[in-house]
């Protein structure tokens, strides 16, 4: 009778354990269908062990991109057009040192959330901004910013080596979550040359 129940004991025992250890098998290649190299891999590893592979896949794949975002974000610094990026509330987020001299942003520091506005009376480029986000296309302005000829900040002062008029060209991209990307060019030696060629 010790025997039977041992047996019968057993016998659900390893059925419950069966059921389980499908139902594990089932989850396991849920998740192995986020990664479509290790998927279908089926008979050749076992499920926790191709996990593992697309993991390790994945920490590498995530190390590749952050190169290549440094790379890029280093690239756009030393750029000789101005760039900036903004979030969906038109704080700035991103401001290379070209942008800064153009628009003569001394009172930013990355890292900090300000209002572009705030930063740069242009509203030509908050609405130029503005419309990029909400058509979702690329948008291209030229325009005259106009700075304050006496400011009170000393790093203005030092830094009023450009007029207080200079024409500048905006190009805009939509970027995802409501950011806008924004690429700045100085448009005062070209109109200087094309006055120079006129008057020949």
């Amino acid at each position: 009778m010790a025997l039977l129940t041992f047996l019968l004991g057993l016998g659900v025992g390893l059925i419950i354990y069966r059921w389980r250890s499908k139902r594990m098998n089932l989850r396991l290649e849920r998740v192995l269908s986020l990664f479509s190299d290790y998927a279908h891999e089926g008979a050749v590893f076992p499920p926790i062990s191709r996990i593992r592979q697309g993991i390790n896949h994945l920490q590498q794949q995530t190390q590749e991109l952050d190169k290549a975002l440094n790379i890029w974000q280093k690239q756009i610094e030393i750029a000789p057009i101005g760039y900036l990026l903004v979030d969906e509330d038109n704080q700035l987020l991103q401001c290379n040192q070209k942008a800064k001299e153009l628009l003569q942003i001394t009172r930013w520091k990355s890292g900090q959330l300000r209002l572009l506005l705030e930063l740069v009376r242009s509203y030509e480029l908050d609405q130029l901004i503005e419309e990029t986000r909400t058509q979702q296309g690329s948008k291209v302005l030229e325009w005259t910013l106009h700075t304050p000829l006496y400011s009170q900040d000393p790093e203005v002062k030092q830094q009023q080596s450009l007029p207080a008029s200079l024409p500048l060209k905006a190009t805009t991209i939509p970027l995802p979550n409501g950011q806008v990307g924004v690429f700045l060019e100085n448009l005062g030696d070209v109109y200087k040359l094309i006055r120079s060629r006129d008057r020949v």
